[in-house]
């Protein structure tokens, strides 16, 4: 595949235009309209896992807590499909000594699964959530919408875990907004072996709100991966710092749109976002494209994009060491990702690396 014809694969704009992987709107209808939906709601069973507290908001009052700005729909192709189709699944996140999962999956073909997840702290609350999509029936579709509030003061861990099996779909948009001093860490594993698109927006929206961002893509085989990021600085002292990192194999594509927007009046603020690629095969295509726009002079921010191959200086170490070439490449690789996602609690951060291991193991380097 040329590169025109990739550049005409992914779309270069940063805007709210769902391509879906070139499918047209009465293609998308047709799969929509042959699947089906499930019978029961996602959260059910989530609900009942200290995710509310028996002293937690009612579910009037959760109502009224998710009419805020940050949980209203965009008028597009995207939203509607969630909001026709998926019922609102409200989670009112508690400090817990567990670490609440919520599992959004196919496991039937041409399965169909919307999902509209909405997300709020208390004031004042640090907490954690895994949130695992992963369009496992083939010739499946996952559109996921998950729309997080933090208010004043409040600190989260968001870990996000997607995967699309061959020739099966998962979209995912995240949407954040992020009070004055709230503070997100957001750990994102993405590994097709079909296609995900992935959008999220991280809106800082009060002073001294901040964003730390790591995200990994593994794609092998035929996968296609599409991710897009936003770090909107909307108020003065805000920060965000956005690392990604690919590996490309096979004859998967992979490309990144990354947008760092500091709107007038968010004066003190920082940013930073850097991508790397690894390009595992000859066949492989994977590129970044940052992008800056800053609308204020009194502030710090700056990105990147790189390449990456293997050092040799470290394969020298390695192969003295008697360890085979391929073993020491997968070596180097799960290393960088265990840096990578060092911010982590552990035991989930245990369980990212061991999918990550497992996917690595079985990529033809």
């Amino acid at each position: 595949m040329s590169i025109q014809a990739d550049l005409k694969r992914f779309p270069t704009r940063l805007h709210e235009d769902w391509r879906y992987f070139r499918m047209k709107k009465d293609e998308l209808k047709k799969i929509l309209d042959e699947g089906h939906l499930p019978e029961s709601g996602l959260g059910a069973d989530l609900t009942a896992t200290a995710v509310r507290q028996e002293n937690g908001p009612s579910e009037k009052e959760a109502e009224a807590l998710f009419r805020h700005k940050s949980f209203s729909f965009q008028d597009d192709i995207f939203s509607r499909l969630v909001r026709d189709n998926a019922a609102p699944d409200f989670l009112i996140l508690q400090k817990t000594p567990e670490v609440p999962e919520l599992t959004v999956s196919t496991g039937e073909a041409r399965e169909i699964r919307p999902a509209d997840i909405r997300i709020l702290l208390n004031p004042g609350i640090n907490a954690e959530l895994t949130v695992h999509v992963d369009a496992a029936g083939a010739d499946s579709l996952i559109s996921a919408q998950i729309r997080v509030y933090l208010p004043e003061n409040t600190s989260l861990k968001l870990n996000l875990s997607s995967s699309a099996s061959e020739n099966a779909f998962a979209i995912i948009r995240t949407r954040v907004l992020l009070a004055e001093n709230a503070k997100l860490l957001f750990s994102n594993l993405q590994a097709p072996a079909g296609h995900i698109r992935s959008e999220a927006s991280f809106d800082l929206s009060g002073r001294g709100a901040g964003l730390k961002l790591h995200q990994a893509v593994i794609a092998g085989g035929s996968a296609v991966n599409d991710t897009v990021l936003k770090a909107i600085h909307s108020a003065p002292q805000t920060e965000s710092d956005m690392h990604t990192v690919t590996y490309a194999a096979g004859n998967s594509r992979s490309a990144l749109n990354g947008l760092i927007h500091v709107k007038p009046g968010s004066e003190e603020a920082r940013a930073y976002q850097q991508a790397k690629n690894y390009i595992l095969s000859p066949e492989a295509f994977s590129a970044g494209y940052p992008q800056l726009e800053i609308e204020n002079q009194n502030v710090s921010c700056s990105h990147g994009t790189a390449m990456h191959s293997f050092d040799e200086n470290q394969l020298f170490y390695l192969n003295a060491r008697g360890i085979p070439s391929d073993q020491a490449k997968r070596m180097i690789l799960k290393g960088n990702l265990d840096y990578f996602f060092r911010r982590m609690n552990e035991p989930q951060k245990k369980g990212f690396l061991k999918k990550s291991y497992a996917i690595i193991d079985a990529l033809p380097i």
